[in-house]
């Protein structure tokens, strides 16, 4: 397993090597607001990537044949391909009724960049669940690379000629696409877009796995929001300035979590499919693993955290130490993102999704409470700080709930 998660991070860590050591040049390129209305993009962006793929990449590792993993690979790429469409029509009317200061040109630009979005993100975590089937995690860790150095090629580009937040977002969506090509070529079986099974029997294959589509979706649509709606609703009480220190801290913080949880994801839900006819070995190795990261994550965020402003305002410039404060109460919560991996899987592979969709939609209500009040009543870091808090306790619950389910499951896996 050690090995797997190290070709991954092997070439996900470059690739957030590389955005790091261009984000002291980007961060001169674009303005706090441009960063706010790109982070309100692409939480958008995310939640309708993740409704329009009904989650069926996530199950493309389970199936024994082959042929229903293609079948759901092919059927996530419709949903998505249909939703990027979808979504470019929306944004449209969005810019239109509510931002008509815009150009015409501008809106269009927005529009179709948002649903291009939709449709390379979907395709592409479809891609990358039959890589994972086919366990070629060295060619996900070189895509990763493909990702990152084109997004910054197209944002640096575009920055100098002062594009503002369309140039974040077309950057985006190139890296996305670019990375999307390669696993094409190299990771994806052959005869993946031949039609390969009928309507009939892909809608069985729906039918199969329609916990995916039902709890699955609206579980990670609700985690999606809730990591998308700080940026929402800061620019909303706050302004987008304050939105932009936001989102900018968190992509800072979250580029080495994201290379972490991501590698671990990716290898656990091969190792935990592969160990459902095992339950003594599911819990060993959900308690081993979950302390194994949980220790070094927490203790490394706690060396960091009183260093954090001094950090952004020497490496991004003087501008951006707000967000350094900011990243202080992030830092920590983000560091759950790592730890909380295995439990999460858990809730899948028991298939308890309706338990975590549940405790989703309490973190959710929970964070748009916290966001509200704080918006209402508090400072942007008094509110950032509440919000940390408020992840915090229910990663804890999550983690606590999923660790009762393993100790408790004596036969096999549903």
């Amino acid at each position: 397993m050690l090995r797997s998660i190290s070709k991954i991070v092997g070439g996900t860590a470059s690739a957030q090597l590389i955005a790091l050591l261009a984000m002291p040049f980007i961060s001169r390129l674009y303005l706090p607001a441009d960063y706010g209305l790109f982070g309100v993009i692409v939480a958008i962006t995310m939640v309708f990537a993740i409704i329009s793929s009904f989650q069926l990449h996530q199950a493309i590792v389970l199936p024994k044949v082959k042929s229903h993993a293609i079948g759901l690979f092919q059927l996530a790429c419709l949903g998505v391909m249909a939703g990027g469409a979808l979504t470019a029509i929306f944004a449209y009317s969005y810019w239109y009724i509510f931002h008509n200061d815009m150009e015409t040109l501008d809106m269009l630009q927005m529009s179709l960049l948002t649903g291009l979005a939709v449709a390379a993100v979907g395709i592409g975590q479809a891609g990358q669940g039959l890589a994972v089937r086919e366990k070629a995690f060295g060619r996900i860790g070189i895509a990763a690379m493909i990702r990152a150095s084109v997004v910054i090629a197209i944002q640096i580009t575009l920055g100098l000629s002062g594009s503002g937040a369309i140039g974040l977002l077309a950057g985006y969506v190139a890296g996305e696409v670019a990375a999307l090509f390669y696993l094409f070529k190299f990771a994806l079986p052959a005869g993946s877009f031949k039609p390969q099974m009928q309507w009939k029997r892909l809608r069985v294959l729906v039918g199969r796995y329609k916990d995916f589509v039902s709890f699955g979706t609206a579980q990670e649509a609700m985690n999606s929001a809730s990591q998308g709606l700080p940026v929402m609703l800061l620019a909303a009480y706050f302004g987008p300035t304050v939105a932009g220190y936001y989102a900018f801290a968190l992509k800072i913080l979250m580029a080495p979590v994201n290379m972490l949880a991501g590698a671990v994801r990716q290898v656990l839900s091969v190792r935990f499919a592969e160990a459902q006819s095992s339950p003594a070995i599911l819990r060993h190795d959900f308690r081993r693993i979950t302390i194994a990261l949980a220790v070094p994550s927490i203790l490394g965020a706690l060396l960091i955290m009183p260093f954090t402003p001094d950090l952004f305002s020497m490496l991004f410039g003087i501008e951006w130490s707000e967000s350094g404060e900011y990243g202080v109460w992030l830092l920590l919560w983000c560091v759950f993102g790592i730890f909380n991996v295995p439990a999460t899987l858990i809730f899948r592979i028991l298939r308890r999704q309706n338990v975590s969709l549940m405790i989703n939609a309490l973190l959710l209500v929970t964070r748009v409470a916290v966001l509200i009040v704080g918006g209402i009543f508090f400072l942007p870091i008094e509110t950032v700080f509440a919000f940390s808090m408020a992840g915090i306790a229910w990663n804890m619950v999550i983690i606590g709930v999923a660790s009762g389910y393993v100790r408790h499951e004596r036969g096999g896996l549903k």
